[in-house]
């Protein structure tokens, strides 16, 4: 899945709750981001430290219901799940010019 249409930071992406989702809508609410510190995942703020909504191109809503509809998922549940350590390699691998995993 690209989300590089988004404007999403990778630590974003990676800390996206189902809650955030409004997929009717085609928005996204960015309130919180996930980074590595000192080898550790850290919840945080956003860049900017403020909350903002970030507007999805329809093909990317259609790709997510698809992908959530295979899942179980809570409101605070993480939109891509993973392990912890799969978490911690997707924050430090993203490459700044294409939005793409290295």
């Amino acid at each position: 899945m690209r989300v590089g249409p988004t404007g999403l930071r990778p630590g974003e992406i990676t800390g996206l709750k189902v809650k955030r989702l409004d997929l009717l809508r085609g928005k996204v609410e960015v309130a919180e981001a996930l980074s590595e510190v000192d080898g550790a995942l850290t919840w945080g703020t956003p860049k900017t430290h403020e909350r903002r909504v970030v507007r999805l191109p329809r093909f990317l809503c259609d790709e997510l219901v698809a992908y959530l509809a295979d899942r179980s998922h809570e409101p605070d549940d993480l939109v891509f799940a993973a392990p912890a350590a799969a978490l911690s390699a997707s924050t430090s691998s993203w490459s700044a010019t294409s939005s793409r995993p290295r």
